[in-house]
C-alpha cells in the first residue's frame, strides 16, 4: 500500500514474514530500506531501478523476475542469502533476445558485438557481420563499439585481403562472461564507456 501511494518508510526496522505476493516492484522511490521480507513467495518481482538498496528479501522464493537477465544482475536488496528465483524472464540467450533488453540500446550492441566475437562459433567475425540483424539506430554504435572493443583489447580487427576481420582476445573471455550475465551492474570500463555513448 506504500508503495501504491509512493510513500517511504520511515519507521524501525520491520519484517514481513510468510507473505505471499502476486508481483512486487523494486524501486528506489520510495524508500523501503527499513523493511525485510523473510520466507515470503512471490509471483514476480520487476527491478526498476538497479540502484534500489531495499526492501531486504531474504530466504524467499520467487518465480519470475523482471529487468535483469541473471543472477550477477540483481540488485542488493536480491542477493541476500537463500533466495530462490526459479526464472529470469529478460535472460538473453540470442542477439534478438538482448535487443529486447531494458538497457540503453548503445549496450545492447556491445552484447551482440560480444556474443559475436565470443560465444558464436568461428575464429574471427567480417567487420559487416555486426551490423546484420540490427536496425539503423543501432547500426549507427557499431563503430563506436567496435572502437572501444579495440582500446581495451577484447579484440583486434586484420585486414589481410578483402574485408576486416575481428579475432577476439581470448584472455578477456572470462570478462565478457561477467558482462554478458550482468550488463546493468557491470562496472567493467568497457560497459562504463558504452553507456556513456
Amino acid at each position: 500500500m506504500l508503495q501504491h501511494r509512493n510513500l517511504n518508510y520511515v519507521g524501525i526496522g520491520a519484517t514481513i514474514r510468510d507473505g505471499l505476493f502476486e508481483n512486487y516492484e523494486i524501486t528506489r522511490e520510495p524508500n523501503f530500506d527499513n523493511i525485510k521480507f523473510d520466507g515470503c513467495v512471490f509471483s514476480s518481482i520487476e527491478i526498476n531501478d538497479m540502484s534500489a538498496t531495499g526492501p531486504k528479501i531474504v530466504d524467499c522464493q520467487i518465480d519470475a523476475v523482471y529487468g535483469a537477465i541473471g543472477t550477477n544482475d540483481i540488485p542488493p536488496a536480491l542477493k541476500a542469502s537463500e533466495t530462490g528465483i526459479s526464472k529470469f524472464v529478460d535472460e538473453a540467450r540470442t542477439n534478438a533476445d538482448i535487443l529486447d533488453l531494458p538497457i540503453p540500446l548503445s549496450v545492447k550492441v556491445l552484447m551482440t558485438v560480444l556474443r559475436k566475437l565470443f560465444v558464436q562459433a568461428g575464429r574471427g567475425r567480417k567487420e559487416n557481420a555486426f551490423y546484420r540483424g540490427l536496425d539503423a539506430r543501432a547500426k549507427a554504435y557499431v563503430p563506436e563499439i567496435l572502437t572501444l572493443v579495440w582500446q581495451l583489447h577484447f579484440a583486434s580487427p586484420q585486414k589481410i585481403s578483402g574485408p576486416t576481420v575481428w579475432f577476439p582476445n581470448r584472455s578477456r573471455a572470462r570478462d565478457v562472461h561477467e558482462i554478458l550475465s550482468s550488463p546493468q551492474q557491470s562496472l567493467q570500463p568497457l560497459v562504463v564507456r558504452a553507456r556513456s555513448l
